[in-house]
């Protein structure tokens, strides 16, 4: 099972230091620092980029406030909640982000797809998981040795490209799985 010292140890690793057994421990720079910046880093990179993994559906019914100007409901905005989807099915225009953590519409029930934050490592993608160790790397690097790290930038540069690469490649793979070939229709 992966835990998060675990990835706080894939950060040590590429920035060349000693690997910790527990966050944080006995006061030690590393532990101290990883343990600091891994709640963020991982929060930080859940809404930069739409993670399948991290990918929710729920049915929103309002809550008991009363919403503001010109809307009808109030909704409860998931506690995971991170991102919104995109692609989302809410009308545009039927919704705006109302104060706190609300959703505000004029429907009564909302089928609401979002990003959220996952916290059991054993549910990130190994792409993400990669991705998180070098981020903290080169966030941590001049706290832990003196110096900042181009080897972890680079790395978490690369992992993200490739988490783009191979997202485009899975969805292309799904648009075509739906369609048929120019040989199928020709004998349609």
């Amino acid at each position: 099972m992966t835990s998060p010292v675990d990835i706080c140890n894939e950060a040590l690793i590429i920035l060349g230091e000693d690997t910790v057994t527990s966050l944080p421990q006995d006061g030690s720079v590393p532990s101290e620092t990883l343990n600091t910046m891994y709640p963020a880093r991982r929060d930080y990179l859940l809404r930069r980029y739409p993670w399948k993994f991290a990918k929710k559906s729920v049915v929103l019914g309002p809550n008991s406030t009363t919403p503001p100007f010109d809307w009808t409901y109030s909704f409860n905005l998931p506690s995971d909640y991170m991102r919104l989807l995109k692609d989302n099915n809410i009308i545009e225009g039927d919704y705006t982000f109302g104060p706190g953590n609300t959703l505000l519409s004029n429907s009564s029930v909302i089928n609401f797809t979002y990003f959220a934050r996952i916290t059991d490592v054993n549910q990130f993608d190994p792409m993400f998981r990669l991705a998180l160790s070098a981020l903290l790397a080169r966030d941590s690097a001049k706290s832990i040795t003196g110096k900042r790290s181009p080897t972890a930038a680079g790395l978490y540069d690369q992992y993200i490209n490739e988490a783009q690469f191979a997202d485009s490649i899975e969805q292309e793979s799904i648009n075509n799985d739906n369609q048929l070939s120019d040989w199928e229709l020709a004998r349609l």
